[in-house]
């Protein structure tokens, strides 16, 4: 329907919403609307928990899109940009099911147009402008929905046939199988893959966030890894895309790098280029393990506030469990660290101080180095700290560890 031919009532309904669509596109205006989508959407489509980088990214970009374009006009139509095909790219690598892209997109329309009814309840008052104005933008919705999932179902369909028709469809087989645990003769793997299973085996999972270029992200990931190989005096990564802004890549090593030799080298790659590491173990086996940890490592660095360059597993081994467990992680929190608990600039000085003392086995003087401060000053606040504690440091001393990690690493949202 062109702009013209709008009705008067739809028009003036319209033009009650253009507030609405602009200021949704000011810096940060989608972002909370896009996670609550996707959390709704991972919940109905387990499939895509995997998958949560590359689905942040296409539902925010769909959403700056779409309000962009209604804002310009009722009638204008939307640009599909590369962003939400990755998804779809994604999604080919991860499965030969298109059925999961489709129904991604069907419980997405539906989570949508239950926030977009919300919305238009606040913004129109008149009942009859608000009809017509649903009835107007669900017509809207449904037909730039089906032009989005049209190109992606191209480009899923596109990107499946180069992998059944390649080795990379392989290799992607036999690694699922070795991470599965299926039997796998080693010989055989290391024919096909390239790579050794018998030394040590360092995995490494890299992605790229949105606050980066997310243009041949994959070919930044892949330089990461073979420059991290040469940094470990390492023969060349077996790699394996796990979409379009992600990359797993195992390592033959002896022994657990320094994270900050890493740390440099992936600082430099590029703004939102983020590495976790798995430990070092030998055999199929440790192809596993190590892989299995970098997959935690993520986790903990995707749920802070500001994910770390580099986030080693042995570094979070002791608070990854409490990622599944939200309510015993609030608890622990508000338990353990009682009067520390506090927001204000004087409660992080102190958790920060508590820290650093723990992390340097009891010693104000290491202490008081990492913090830049004198160590007179350190034993000053230890007083303040085991007062706002109600015990001494050396009571639960674990516990209290584990806590100041937690809100270390994740951000002040998990204080009560």
């Amino acid at each position: 329907m062109a702009e013209s031919e709008l009705t008067a009532d739809v028009a003036q309904a319209w033009s009650l919403l253009q507030a609405f669509f602009h200021s949704a596109q000011q810096p940060g205006g989608v972002e909370e609307l896009a996670d609550g989508l996707n959390k709704a959407l991972v919940d109905e489509v387990p499939e895509l928990g995997a998958l949560r980088n590359d689905l942040d990214a296409s539902t925010r970009t769909l959403l700056v899109d779409f309000f962009a374009a209604a804002g310009n006009g009722p009638a204008t139509p939307i640009e599909i940009s590369g962003a939400v095909l990755d998804l779809a790219r994604t999604l080919a690598i991860r499965t030969p099911d298109v059925g999961v892209l489709l129904r991604a997109y069907r419980v997405g329309q539906r989570l949508a147009w239950r926030e977009f009814t919300v919305i238009l309840n606040q913004e129109i008052a008149d009942p009859e402008l608000r009809l017509a104005a649903m009835a107007f933008l669900f017509e809207r919705l449904s037909v730039e929905l089906e032009r989005v999932v049209d190109a992606s179902v191209a480009v899923f369909t596109s990107e499946r046939d180069q992998w059944l028709g390649g080795a990379l469809a392989r290799r992607a087989e036999v690694i699922q199988a070795l991470l599965s645990g299926e039997h796998t003769d080693p010989d055989e793997a290391t024919r096909i893959l390239g790579h050794r299973l018998h030394p040590g085996q360092l995995a490494i999972l890299l992605w790229q966030d949105d606050s980066g270029d997310g243009a041949d992200a994959l070919q930044r990931l892949e330089s990461v890894a073979r420059a991290m190989a040469t940094t470990l005096q390492a023969p060349a990564p077996l790699t394996l895309p796990e979409g379009a802004r992600a990359l797993s890549a195992w390592i033959n090593v002896k022994q657990d790098p320094d994270p900050e030799a890493l740390r440099e080298l992936t600082s430099g790659a590029g703004r939102g280029v983020h590495v976790a590491l798995g430990a070092v173990a030998s055999g199929a086996a440790g192809f596993r393990s190590s892989h299995r940890q970098a997959v935690l490592a993520r986790r903990v660095a995707q749920a802070s506030d500001v994910a770390a360059i580099v986030t080693d597993y042995r570094s979070v081994a002791a608070i990854s469990p409490f990622l599944d467990d939200p309510e015993a992680l609030t608890e622990l929190v508000a338990t353990e660290l009682a009067g520390l608990v506090s927001r204000d600039e004087n409660g992080e000085r102190l958790r920060e101080t508590t820290l650093a003392y723990l992390r340097a086995g009891g010693s104000a003087r290491d202490a008081a180095l990492a913090l830049g401060v004198h160590k007179n000053t350190v034993l000053y606040r230890m007083r303040g700290i085991e007062e706002a504690l109600g015990h001494p440091l050396t009571e639960r001393r674990l516990s209290l560890e584990v806590a100041l990690e937690l809100v270390d690493r994740l951000g002040p949202r998990v204080l009560p």
